[in-house]
């Protein structure tokens, strides 16, 4: 009778055995299979991890080359700027000479009036005219030499604003208005299409499109992956109406951009107490002024390239390409250029 018990026990723990053992064998299954999930995700992410260093890195090394070209452009503006002074000093010069130069003729001239030795006196004349004529030839070659050097300074200046056009747009991922490009393939079910252009075409990520069927807008697409000769635009959810699709052929074309205003700031409240009666303020003046204060000066515009600002000159600086400043002749005006002929007879 205990042998029977005993068995029946046994055969009740096999059981119990068998059913544990079963489900640990199915929990074993689903854990290897999440285990296989899970490393295939994290390859999936290791290699996207690596494309967008790759692409960081491009964009990195675009950034420096273009930081190259700024030093390069600013480098040679300097460069002008020094030369137009030094042809200026050298103007100066020659206008010094030919003024004493026309100032000995004049004296020549007056001296043949007041009589003495003609022959004499025209020999000198003819002297002090040919002084003048050489005078007036290197003047001549001066002035031709500063418009040279005042276009190369244009000419700098213009590369100067187009690098920072190009940096800009890149910075804000905007492209040039004028830009279009062609759908390569298109994958709507998959939310992105790939486009016919690429680096060398002048796309740049994040920017963004809009696909043009005639002159309707089908979708809007976001720049994501640039290649040198092909890219990838997602597309923008919303974009695409219900039971269109985007077709290989289609022209993509610049978004409009959007220009936001920013409103200036807030002058900071005057902490400053006003007298008992104030003087009404003149026009224009600053209502919340103190009273007495001189107007405060203009602050300096800031270095595009980064110098510090200067301290105010003294005096107003002469123009590097013109003549110096007309002295001054009275209370807030100056006098006008003289356009008498330096060379005409008293």
């Amino acid at each position: 009778m205990v042998w029977k018990l005993l068995s029946g026990i046994s055969a009740a723990c096999l059981a119990v055995a068998a059913y544990y053992a079963f489900i640990s064998k199915n929990d074993i299954n689903t854990e290897r299979e999440g285990e296989k999930r899970a490393i295939a995700n994290l390859s999936e992410v290791s290699t996207r991890k690596a494309a967008a260093d790759e692409k960081l890195k491009q964009k990195q090394e675009q950034l420096v080359a273009l930081n190259l070209d700024l030093e390069k452009v600013k480098g040679d503006v300097v460069a002008a700027a020094a030369e137009a002074q030094e042809k200026e000093a050298a103007l100066q010069l020659v206008k010094t000479n030919l003024e004493q130069t026309s100032q000995q003729l004049a004296a020549v001239e007056k001296k043949i009036e007041e009589a003495g030795d003609i022959e004499k006196l025209l020999a000198q004349v003819n002297a002090l005219k040919k002084d003048k004529e050489a005078a007036e030839s290197a003047l001549a070659a001066e002035n031709q030499q500063v418009e040279q050097a005042k276009e190369r300074v244009a000419s700098l200046q213009k590369q100067i604003e187009v690098s920072r056009e190009a940096e800009s747009r890149s910075r804000k991922g905007e492209l040039e208005p004028g830009f279009t490009a062609r759908v390569a393939q298109a994958f709507s079910e998959w939310g992105f299409t790939v486009l016919n252009k690429g680096n060398a075409g002048g796309i740049i990520a994040n920017a963004e499109l809009d696909v043009k069927r005639g002159s309707d807008i089908v979708a809007k697409l976001k720049v994501r992956n640039v290649e040198q000769a092909i890219s990838v635009a997602d597309i923008v959810p919303g974009s695409l109406g219900q039971g269109d699709a985007i077709r290989a052929g289609d022209l993509v074309v610049a978004a409009p951009v959007v220009k936001k205003e920013v409103a200036p700031p807030s002058p900071p409240p005057s902490t400053e107490r006003s007298p008992a009666v104030a003087p009404a303020p003149a026009a224009g003046a600053d209502p919340f002024a103190a009273p007495g204060a001189a107007p405060a000066a203009a602050p300096a515009m800031a270095d595009p390239f980064g110098a510090p600002a200067a301290a105010p000159a003294p005096a107003p600086a002469a123009d590097p390409f013109g003549a110096p400043a007309a002295p001054a002749t009275g209370a807030g005006t100056q006098a006008s250029p003289s356009t008498a002929d330096p060379f005409a007879k008293p």
